[in-house]
């Protein structure tokens, strides 16, 4: 609810007893996430060797609220106001590594995520592509009509400053 007196500007905004409380226990359960137990699993033991699983944990919250008010277009009698908010968060882990404890000593494993090595070559790629179609029309070989440029052209290209 926003308080305001005849011919001021809304003070204050005043919200139900329960939303900072929810608010509260929100966030108690993601900060719970960033605690070293949420990133290194329990150990395992197999074959004279332990493993301790790693992951990446991340965690985040937002939240917002406004106020306004507004009259009626043309003079015609009536105005509005209004309050809102909202919010919301969330948290997400994957496994990076393992840490492997044995005779031998202590190696840590990466775990690739080829979803993302594959997404960054193909974004390279775009990138690229777009680059040397920027390149040819700047060089004036896409106006010629030239269909695609020799490697001559293309060395001459990219050492030309």
């Amino acid at each position: 609810m926003v308080e305001k007196h005849e011919g001021e500007q809304p003070d204050r905004i005043t919200v139900d007893a329960a939303l900072p409380e929810s608010i509260v226990k929100a966030l108690g359960q993601l900060a719970s996430t960033a605690r070293a137990s949420a990133a290194f699993g329990e150990p395992h033991s197999l074959d004279g060797r332990t493993v301790i699983p790693v992951a990446e944990v991340m965690c985040g919250f937002g939240f917002g609220m406004g106020s306004g008010e507004g009259s009626s277009p043309g003079g015609v009698s009536g105005s509005g106001s209004g309050a809102g908010g909202g919010g919301g968060g969330g948290a997400r882990s994957r496994p990076v590594a393992a840490i492997v404890v044995g005779p031998e000593g202590v190696h840590v494993r990466p775990i690739l995520d080829m979803g993302q090595i594959y997404l960054a070559a193909i974004t390279a790629g775009v990138i690229g592509l777009f680059w040397l179609k920027g390149a040819l029309w700047r060089s004036g070989a896409l106006e010629k009509g030239l269909a695609a440029p020799s490697p001559r052209a293309l060395s001459k290209l990219l050492h030309r400053r």
